[in-house]
């Protein structure tokens, strides 16, 4: 099977909806992502860049059909609870990597 990693980009619509987004990533979308089939974990960053484009990244780890997980996502993930600040972003972007190597420090 193989692994994979998918990141999302994103940020919020304005400043004034930022709490809200949060608050449906935590307790509405990622635990509807989670009970997909071949999404193992979530992980979400803030980025600390004052000029980034993306706020928010969203990592999830994947296992199986890679192609056919990230289908699966943008298909049943964040349509089934989506709230007026939190629709998919027009500029947000996304990127599917798959596993090659992993080294560990000592």
């Amino acid at each position: 099977m193989a692994k994979g990693l998918y990141l999302a980009f994103t940020h919020p619509h304005s400043p004034e909806t930022e709490t809200e987004m949060n608050e449906w990533y935590s307790t509405l979308h990622l635990p509807e992502v989670l009970a997909l089939d071949g999404i193992e974990s979530a992980t979400r960053y803030r980025s600390i860049e004052h000029d980034s484009t993306y706020k928010y990244l969203a990592a999830y780890t994947l296992e199986g059909d890679l192609h056919a997980i990230v289908a699966r996502l943008h298909a049943e993930g964040p349509n089934r609870t989506p709230t007026s600040s939190t629709r998919k972003d027009p500029g947000a972007d996304f990127r599917l990597f798959e596993f090659v190597e992993q080294q560990r420090s000592r």
